[in-house]
């Protein structure tokens, strides 16, 4: 997987891990709300007043998003966050 988020989200849907919200959600009355709900990444394709605009949120709410995202396995995530910070 590439170290971006497209690629993020790539890996995360073919493994079942992303919502894909399709429908025009308004950003100020929806969003926030529908994000507290969700139990993994969410992904927001049309923003009431935000033409041609994206959100994207909840990226690293477990271990396993953590570790996808490090590209670990999720119970080293702790250990490879520690060996990137001393580094």
């Amino acid at each position: 997987m590439g170290a971006n988020l497209q690629a993020f989200l790539t890996v995360a849907e073919g493994a079942g891990l992303l919502h894909r919200i399709r429908r025009m959600v308004d950003p100020r009355e929806e969003l926030g709300a529908l994000c507290a709900q969700s139990d993994r990444p969410i992904l927001f394709e049309r923003l009431l007043g935000y033409p041609g605009w994206r959100a994207v949120d909840c990226l690293a709410r477990n271990r396993t998003l953590q570790g996808l995202a490090l590209r670990v396995k999720p119970e080293a995530v702790v250990s490879e966050v520690a060996r990137r910070l001393a580094d």
